[in-house]
């Protein structure tokens, strides 16, 4: 009955009797899950600093601690708001007990935390509460509350290389961030110090991070301290979303997961900085994800553009580098993969575009395939000039995949759907099933060429168009162009769906 409480219910039980209070707070203190609202005409402080106090004077009660959840909607886009995360310094007896704590740990650089505390730093209440969770499962940390952050990393480094025993040995799941607009237009992001000692975490099983051109600098002073503890074997996901990084950051990140088996390889750039920043070799992208060649189950690449004033966006692929990355051939335990045409078939906008099979770049353990055509789809609040003509693309791409499939026992005999996305805007006031209609990204989808090319193949066949309507939420529509378990239904076009991210 405990367990279906809110976290109000139970502190009132708490306060009946002494029974209760201990089995209350079992359940009280196992979910630490605050989402702040800041509202500038009543400033309300979370417990942050009420927690740190409590733990402080009662260490028992941070044994009981197992998830760990602090977010902020406003604060992904208003970083002023960061001090309003606690009061402007804490009072001097909660100070001695930290520093008192801080000893204890053996925590370096105590006037640095003397006066981070003195002044209310978020990072270091945050990394003094962590540091006490010796039995936490899940972190998941606003990304705003990360952004360059100094104690969180310290805290994790120190607990792992100095401490060692059953620090964070129970921690599986870290999150710094989500997969959402609105950080990317501040260029917040997790620090790579703090990044790094979580491979190292015993039990670890999903890291999900972003980062911005980290400063490897400091790697091999990270390495030369971790060199003793051996990498996680449990870390089997990496979920890198909306990362300002290169193929070589990639490659240190993946060396670090030997057991890897998911990758989200998300990369963002600026628009402004496509004319003069360094090009991106996707084909050292693939040589960065070799290491995982042998593991890797499910694979997805994602580029985003933003301008700073405007929802980020995808440009064709050739903008930010060379293209194609290559054959995955060797990533022979392939299961699923979600990635820009693209990357596998060159810039398909030329006048005479390479020809490239699918059959020679897709392993055939494939089950799942996902193509984003990033050269034909994009918009932006700033720029509504039309994009370059797409019909070499589209026809491009259909034939490549009619080819594909066209002998699918020899080279993809596990394959069980394909998904085409595109992102646009493409439904409104127009049927998605009009094969006459170009509208505003000049589309011809051909949705009975395609639904024939599944039925001769065997394998389930949609088309996604996504919309970004404003920032955080999006509009989706979709059609189902063959289902092989009701391969009599005609193509179904699907309502457009808004979510709200």
């Amino acid at each position: 009955m405990l367990a279906q409480c809110d976290s109000t219910t139970l502190h009132s039980l708490s306060l009946v009797s002494r029974s209760l209070h201990h089995l209350s707070n079992r359940f009280l203190y196992s979910n630490i899950d605050w989402v702040y609202h800041y509202d500038e005409r009543r400033p309300r402080y979370p417990p942050l600093t009420l927690l740190l106090r409590t733990l402080l004077a009662h260490p028992e009660l941070a044994l009981l601690i197992k998830r760990v959840h602090l977010d902020n909607h406003y604060l992904a886009n208003m970083e002023d708001h960061l001090k309003d995360m606690v009061p402007g310094s804490l009072d001097l007896q909660t100070i001695d007990a930290a520093m008192d704590l801080i000893n204890k740990m053996g925590f370096p650089q105590n006037d640095r935390w003397y006066k981070a505390l003195s002044e209310g730093s978020v990072d270091a209440v945050i990394a003094l509460i962590l540091s006490q969770l010796e039995n936490l499962e899940t972190l998941k940390l606003a990304l705003c509350l990360v952004d360059d952050s100094v104690f969180v990393g310290m805290v994790l480094k120190h607990l792992i290389t100095v401490r060692g025993g059953g620090s964070f040995s129970s921690l599986r799941y870290v999150k710094f961030g989500d997969n959402v607009d609105g950080y990317d237009a501040l260029d917040i992001q997790a620090n790579i110090d703090q990044i790094i000692p979580c491979f190292f975490l015993p039990s670890l099983e999903e890291l999900i991070v972003t980062i911005h051109e980290p400063d490897l600098s400091s790697w091999p002073t990270l390495k030369e301290e971790l060199h003793q503890k051996q990498q996680s074997q449990s870390l089997t996901t990496l979920r890198l979303y909306r990362c300002d990084i290169d193929p070589k950051h990639v490659e240190t990140l993946v060396m670090l997961a030997p057991g890897l088996k998911v990758l989200h390889c998300g990369f963002l750039r600026h628009i402004s900085a496509s004319e003069y920043s360094e090009e991106i070799d996707f084909a050292d992208l693939r040589s960065a994800l070799l290491p995982a060649a042998d593991t890797l189950e499910e694979l997805t690449i994602d580029m985003r553009w933003t301008d700073k004033n405007c929802d980020v966006f995808s440009l064709p692929l050739s903008s930010a580098g060379r293209v194609p990355m290559g054959s995955l051939q060797q990533f022979h335990t392939l299961k699923r993969l979600d990635i820009p045409t693209e990357l596998l078939l060159g810039n398909l906008n030329r006048p005479r575009p390479p020809h490239k099979r699918l059959s020679d770049l897709l392993p055939p353990s494939l089950q799942s395939l996902c193509l984003v055509d990033n050269a034909v789809t994009w918009e932006s609040s700033s720029d509504r000039r039309s994009p370059n003509s797409t019909e070499n693309s589209m026809q491009a791409s259909i034939d490549a995949l009619a080819e594909y499939l066209s002998d699918r026992a020899q080279h993809a005999p596990f394959l069980r759907d394909i998904v085409l996305n595109y992102e646009g805007r493409p439904w409104e006031g127009h049927s998605l099933l009009d094969p006459t209609y170009v509208g505003n990204i000049a589309r011809p989808t051909q949705p009975q060429l395609l639904r024939r090319i599944a039925e001769a193949s065997g394998v389930a066949m949609s088309v996604i168009y996504t919309k970004r309507i404003k920032r955080g939420i999006s509009g989706r529509a979709s059609i189902i162009l063959y289902d092989p378990e009701n391969p009599d239904t005609e193509p179904i076009e699907c309502a457009p769906s808004f979510v709200e991210l």
